[in-house]
């Protein structure tokens, strides 16, 4: 089932590349992916680590400028949190419906859910009014940054009015969101009824979600402890026990967390010592044609 999702989120970034007309293999994209999924996976920058290495894939290794490889980013990330901030409105108050809700409670979502539409905000904003984001920019900057960050502008402003011109493409990566994020409830029923949790399907999809957007906040990597505590916080008000409220949890985070980051891990690691062996063989290869 997490494969599955791997492969839909790529598929994604493979459709929003033909939006802005970048040329890019869905296995170059998988490579993106893989490395920005470690990276995000060990520091706790809401993604914002994750996303700036898939920049940095993007620009070094497959050929895309910077303001291009940000505009590409900024779609998917755009996109993405949209659907994860619509379907946790409608979570909030699925819970809240359900729950006598105490001053911790309403803390945690309210502050959890705003930080969630600040993320949005920054993100529409950086697509909106880049020009006024770079000004401020350009005055902090040494001068001869500036034509550099002019350009990327200039470039980062036709990509992006490029691939919103283009509704229905944008309107069908705003529905595969929302069908990859489904994903993510779906995988919490199956091992909710796998360790037999007396609660809801509904009930289990929304506290799935809540907790992924209280994991968000930048606190651990990889929203590690946040994500365990959150949902067996979040769980207790509809009886379940802290062990197999924490057994549910941890069940989760191996699926959609720790598989993901393993996978990540070891194609890297593969992928370094064949880059290496090869660097090895071509510098070999050198050496007896100089001899």
């Amino acid at each position: 089932m997490q494969l599955v999702t791997i492969v839909l989120i790529n598929f994604q970034w493979y459709s929003i590349a033909k939006i802005i007309g970048a040329e890019i293999s869905f296995k170059d994209l998988l490579h993106m992916n893989l490395v920005g999924t470690f990276v995000e996976s060990v520091t706790p920058s809401v993604k914002a680590g994750g996303e700036t290495a898939k920049v940095y894939t993007l620009n070094k290794k497959l050929g895309l400028s910077i303001g291009r490889a940000t505009a590409m980013v900024s779609i998917q990330k755009i996109v993405s949190i949209i659907a994860f901030a619509t379907i946790n409105l409608i979570s909030i108050v699925g819970f809240l419906s359900k729950v006598e809700v105490q001053g911790l409670y309403l803390k945690l979502l309210l502050t959890s859910f705003l930080f969630l539409i600040g993320v949005l905000a920054i993100i529409i904003a950086f697509m909106v009014i880049p020009d006024k984001i770079l000004w401020i920019f350009n005055k902090l900057s040494n001068r001869k940054f500036e034509e550099k960050l002019n350009n990327f502008l200039f470039i980062f402003q036709k990509t992006i009015k490029e691939a919103i011109k283009n509704k229905k493409a944008f309107s069908q990566q705003l529905l595969l969101s929302f069908i990859i994020w489904g994903f993510f409830a779906f995988k919490a029923i199956i091992l909710a009824r796998g360790l037999h949790l007396d609660i809801g399907l509904f009930t289990i999809a929304i506290i799935t979600y809540i907790t992924y957007m209280v994991a968000m906040v930048p606190l651990l990597p990889g929203g590690l402890g946040s994500f365990e505590g959150s949902m067996v916080f979040l769980l207790a008000p509809f009886g379940i026990t802290l062990s197999r409220g924490m057994a549910f949890a941890l069940a989760l985070r191996f699926t959609t967390f720790w598989f993901v980051f393993f996978i990540s891990a070891i194609y890297l690691a593969i992928n370094t010592v064949i880059s290496f062996i090869t660097d090895i063989k071509a510098k070999g290869l050198n050496l007896v044609i100089k001899d």
